[in-house]
């Protein structure tokens, strides 16, 4: 449980169940993934000052890139989109 998500631990996470979906697939059925899709707010760091946001924190978040690090754990493709707009899609 978090207030709010710090990215270290969060693309470690998401490594990690990059790996279990992986292994849990296995070879032959791994062809079946064709990318992995994000939704979060544009600018996690941005929300400081509204939510409260410890400033290194938020310093974290304005420094990365989130689909530039998520791709670089997996080979497949990697599509962020704003949540909101995520949200009216679905």
């Amino acid at each position: 449980d978090y207030e709010f998500p710090d990215p270290g631990p969060l693309l470690a996470e998401i490594d990690a169940r990059l790996a279990e979906i992986d292994r849990l697939l296995g070879p032959g059925e791994r062809t079946r993934v064709q990318g992995i899709g994000i939704a979060a707010p544009l600018s996690m760091g941005g929300w400081q000052q509204l939510l409260g946001i410890d400033p290194a924190l938020s310093d974290r978040w304005q420094r990365i890139d989130l689909r530039d690090e998520v791709a670089r754990l997996t080979r497949l493709p990697v599509e962020l989109i704003k949540d909101t707009a995520a949200a009216c899609v679905a």
